[in-house]
C-alpha cells in the first residue's frame, strides 16, 4: 500500500498500544538497531521530541553516487522548508515521542521521512540528531527502484506539504512571478505604443501580457483564500489531536 501508509498505520498502532516512544527502522538491516538506546535518549532527558538518526553519508564509501546526490538535495530542500539545520532527511532510523506521534497527520502515500519534519517544524516541535552507523545494502532497494522517480514522488511530497503550510507564501511567488512576466511582455508594447502611437504590430504580446497579470492577481486571491482555510486546517489538526489523545 506504500511506505507512508505503512508508517502511518504503524504509529497508528503503537499510540493504540499506549506507546511512550515509538521507533522506526527499515527492515534491512542497514541500520543497527543496538543503537537504539541512543536514538532514545534524547527523547528521555526531554531534550527533543523527534530524534533522526544521521548517517554520516559524506563518510560513506559504499553509497551508489546517484544515491548520495539524491539525499544531498532532499536534505537541502527539506532544510528550506523547516528552516531546520537537517542533516539527514532521507533517514529511515526515527524516534518520536508519544506526543509527537499524536500530531502527526500525515498525507503522503509514498515516503514519510519529509513530511514528518515539515510538519513537525510547523508545530512547535524539537529535532534532535545523532550520528549512527549505515552498513553496506545487501541486495536492491524495493523502495528506490528507479531514483528518478523517487525524485518525483519525494519531491511532490515536499511541495504539497509545504504548500498546505505556507499556501499564502507559495501562490504569491506564483501570482508575482506571472505578474512580473506580463510586464516584460507588455513593456514592448507600451514602448512601441509611445513611439508610433500603435499597439496592432505587438498585438500577440498585448494578449499575453493581459492574460498573465491576471492569471498573477487570481493566484495571489487564491492564495489569501488558501490562507484563510489554513486557520481551519489547525483547528482540525487540534481537534483531531485531542481525539486521538
Amino acid at each position: 500500500m506504500g511506505l507512508a501508509r505503512s508508517f502511518r498505520d504503524g504509529l497508528e498502532e503503537a499510540l493504540t498500544m499506549g506507546a511512550d516512544i515509538i521507533v522506526n527502522t527499515d527492515a534491512d538491516f542497514q541500520y543497527n538497531q543496538a543503537e537504539i538506546p541512543e536514538l532514545i535518549k534524547p527523547i528521555l532527558l526531554g531534550k527533543g521530541d523527534i530524534v533522526v538518526g544521521d548517517r554520516q553519508i559524506n563518510n560513506l564509501d559504499h553509497m551508489p553516487k546517484g544515491k548520495f546526490i539524491g539525499n544531498k538535495i532532499a536534505t537541502t530542500v527539506t532544510r528550506f522548508v523547516t528552516c531546520w539545520p537537517v542533516k539527514d532527511a532521507q533517514s529511515g532510523f526515527r524516534a518520536f515521542s508519544r506526543e509527537t506521534a499524536l500530531r502527526m497527520n500525515l498525507t503522503g502515500e509514498y515516503t514519510y521521512v519529509q513530511e514528518t519534519l515539515i510538519q513537525a517544524s510547523h508545530k512547535n516541535l524539537t529535532l534532535e540528531q545523532i550520528p549512527i552507523e549505515f552498513r553496506k545494502r545487501d541486495g536492491q532497494s524495493r523502495l528506490i527502484a528507479n531514483l528518478f522517480g523517487y525524485a518525483i514522488s519525494a519531491g511532490a511530497t515536499i511541495s504539497r506539504s509545504y504548500r498546505d503550510y505556507n499556501p499564502l507564501t507559495v501562490f504569491s511567488a506564483i501570482g508575482l512571478t506571472t505578474i512580473i512576466l506580463g510586464f516584460l511582455f507588455g513593456l514592448r508594447v507600451l514602448l512601441n505604443y509611445w513611439n508610433t502611437g500603435m499597439v496592432t504590430p505587438y498585438l500577440p504580446s498585448a494578449v499575453l501580457s493581459t492574460v498573465l497579470v491576471v492569471v498573477g492577481l487570481q493566484a495571489i486571491i487564491f492564495g489569501l483564500l488558501a490562507d484563510m482555510m489554513k486557520t481551519q486546517r489547525v483547528l482540525m489538526e487540534d481537534v483531531l489531536y485531542r481525539l486521538k489523545k
